[in-house]
């Protein structure tokens, strides 16, 4: 699979689903990654894991969202020990989805940044845009919570591997076909964007 375009549609057959929490108001504060792989309709790989942010401090605001405290992971591993197991994950061949896309791509750019880890080369989707494409706007919101309120989708909100969960669910409430729902939002004018 060739990458000459940043805008092109590279006809992606694996899919993940991803979202991160932080433990305060830095981006780089990762203490949660969850996400699920898809191909040809099935999870192939689940990840779910506590992560210990750099410096160790919790926000009482980001506590009170996620729920996830300082002493849930004083033995969890950082990000860098997490990355060596997940990093092959993270490729041209398999499309990234997460809701608001901008801020967990903003919180893997960041932790990537302060471990001083090469970047790896992938795309990414944000399925906010692109549910709003493929509904026509018809939604009066298009918050995870939310939109999954309105689909009669009930999770666990803010638990990251429940949010990378019900992006799933949400997008098979209109269309089960992976392949066939990113190319439609791409024909209808969505564009993905390389990691960087």
């Amino acid at each position: 699979m060739k990458d000459n375009n940043s805008n092109a549609y590279l006809n992606w057959e694996r899919f993940m689903f991803l979202d991160f929490e932080t433990a305060n108001y830095d981006n780089a504060s990762a203490c949660q990654l969850a996400f699920e792989v898809y191909e040809h309709g099935k999870v192939i790989f689940s990840y779910n894991q506590l992560i210990k942010p750099s410096p160790y401090y919790f926000h009482p605001f980001h506590v009170s969202v996620h729920g996830i405290k300082p002493e849930d992971v004083i033995d969890a591993p950082e990000f860098d020990e997490v990355w060596e197991e997940i990093k092959p994950w993270f490729n041209q061949d398999t499309l990234v989805i997460a809701h608001n896309a901008s801020f967990d791509m903003g919180v893997l750019s960041k932790t990537l940044d302060k471990y001083e880890i090469e970047k790896p080369q992938f795309y990414y989707g944000c399925s906010v845009f692109m549910l709003r494409k493929m509904t026509d706007y018809r939604y009066p919101s298009y918050s995870l919570g939310k939109l999954a309120n309105q689909l009669d989708i009930s999770f666990n909100h803010h638990d990251a591997m429940a949010d990378a969960h019900a992006i799933k669910q949400i997008i098979d409430k209109f269309d089960n076909d992976l392949p066939h729902f990113t190319k439609s939002a791409y024909e209808k004018g969505y564009r993905y964007k390389k990691f960087n």
